[in-house]
């Protein structure tokens, strides 16, 4: 990655700008610009129910002892992953619009 690549993402002409870069420095159309990428969607969050709903499905599947287990295991993984997922997100105040929920 080139030095004028990176220092595009952060919206500056060069890494050493890059260091000294304050919020109150930037235009009020680019602040608006960062913050609706980072608005909750909250009819998202029906979604959420499904990593506890996919494990539950594999844990039975796993119960059940038969060839099928390792769709299972398989499922509870993806389940683990996604809830990994959620769990960064949150941290980052992006699932929910109170700091308390996320």
């Amino acid at each position: 990655m080139s030095t004028e690549a990176s220092a595009e993402i952060y919206f500056c002409k060069s890494l050493k700008e890059l260091k000294r870069i304050r919020r109150s420095q930037l235009s009020p159309v680019l602040l608006r610009e960062i913050r609706s990428c980072h608005k909750p969607e909250n009819r998202m969050n029906v979604l959420l129910l499904l990593f506890p709903v996919l494990w539950l499905v594999g844990a039975r599947i796993v119960s059940m002892r038969t060839a099928e287990s390792v769709v299972g295991y398989l499922l509870m993984g993806l389940a683990a992953l996604g809830l990994s997922a959620v769990l960064h997100e949150a941290s980052h105040h992006l699932i929910f619009k109170s700091p308390r929920l996320n």
